[in-house]
């Protein structure tokens, strides 16, 4: 497929309105600040929040008029810490879930979920210890 020359290609994204991707460093207040605005002009009909698929009930309560930060969504197994989000008034995570509650735009979860995230930690696991060691 020939998308044309650099040029144009560079044109053609910055040209594209859909899908909008909003990349976010962890609790950047700058970004919090303005992502009511982009999302008001965008009116996306979803937002995709990176959290695991195992958080998807929990959403709901994130975007309550009613919550007080700072929260967290956290999950453990019996034996450790499988995943933590901190959340604050200036996170863009969760000022983007509180937009999507306030307009009705529902928000999915689109990170592999704790289960898969512990299998891969398994698999990592098992090549590190399978691997040849550099004093050899």
């Amino acid at each position: 497929m020939d998308v044309g020359a650099p040029e144009d290609v560079f044109r053609q994204l910055v040209a594209c309105q859909t899908p909008l991707l909003c990349g976010v460093r962890d609790h950047s207040a700058a970004l919090a600040r303005v992502l009511p605005s982009l999302l008001d002009d965008f009116a996306p009909e979803a937002v995709l929040v990176e959290m695991p698929t195992d958080f998807r009930s929990w959403i709901k309560y994130l975007g309550r008029d009613d919550l007080e930060t700072p929260v967290a969504l956290a999950a453990c197994d019996q034996a450790k810490l499988l995943s933590f989000y901190p959340l604050a008034d200036f996170s863009p995570e969760l000022v983007a879930i509180r937009w999507a509650a306030r307009h009705g735009v529902p928000v999915e979860p689109i990170d592999a979920s704790l289960s898969q995230k512990a299998a891969w930690d398994e698999e990592e696991l098992v090549v590190e210890a399978n691997a040849p060691s550099s004093h050899e």
